[in-house]
């Protein structure tokens, strides 16, 4: 009987059967003609012997130049890496990454999830149709765990529907709201409780960390009335 051991680690979404040496799984990034030492273990000795595998990246990257598997299909999950500028196009799941800029020029449809991550920014001048749920990501910082020291961050939610839990509301984290007409600040502990867009919120975190606010973006003016005259 031998195990096997691979060196370098494999890529997430790959596994290693150390019983038969089997390499199985669907990648999250792309890996290309990368070189593995492969150990097998036997009770008297080892034998390290490498192996090239190439597998394909299961989503679909605009690189800022090309698509890397053409042009997207309504079954792609297509990520952004780069900055892109040109006309829409219909995809599975679209992702778009921190500090990319997409400006779309026509029409989008997506029969997944969009996400956007912190940095991103997303232009659209056609009509953007998500059958699945956007989801808006915001790093902050925090500091302090269960008793926030950091920086306050003055916040509104990017999407309809965002709920407190997005914030983790009442633990590490601490979330307020201003009454306009009370002059006072109040505490939202509520996980389930909504929040509404084009309304201020206060939240000081208890460590670093990311936020990812859920629900549908807005297809037009967001208008708030303050209540304060």
């Amino acid at each position: 009987m031998q195990t096997f051991g691979v060196n370098p680690a494999l890529p997430a979404g790959l596994t290693l059967n150390t019983t038969t040496g089997e390499i199985s799984g669907t990648p999250t990034e792309s890996v290309s003609s990368t070189v593995y030492l492969v150990t097998a273990h036997y009770a008297n000795g080892t034998v390290t012997f490498p192996l090239t595998i190439e597998v394909n990246d299961p989503v679909n990257v605009w690189n800022g130049v090309t698509w890397s598997s053409g042009m997207p299909s309504t079954t792609d999950s297509v990520r952004l890496d780069a900055d892109y500028n040109s006309d829409g196009f219909s995809c599975g799941e679209l992702t778009i990454k921190p500090g990319v800029k997409a400006t779309f020029n026509s029409d989008v449809t997506i029969a997944g999830d969009l996400v956007i991550k912190s940095g991103a920014t997303l232009i659209n001048k056609g009509a953007l149709n998500v059958a699945g749920t956007t989801i808006v990501q915001q790093y902050l910082t925090g500091a302090g765990d269960a008793n926030p020291n950091g920086r306050f961050w003055y916040v509104t939610p990017p999407v309809g529907g965002a709920k407190a839990s997005a914030f983790i509301a009442g633990g590490k984290n601490k979330l307020w709201e201003y009454n306009e007409l009370t002059q006072s600040y109040t505490e939202i502990s509520d996980l389930t409780a909504v929040l509404t867009t084009g309304k201020g919120y206060v939240v000081r975190l208890g460590t670093n960390d990311t936020i990812s606010f859920s629900g549908s973006l807005a297809s037009s003016d967001e208008i708030y009335t303050p209540s304060c005259t």
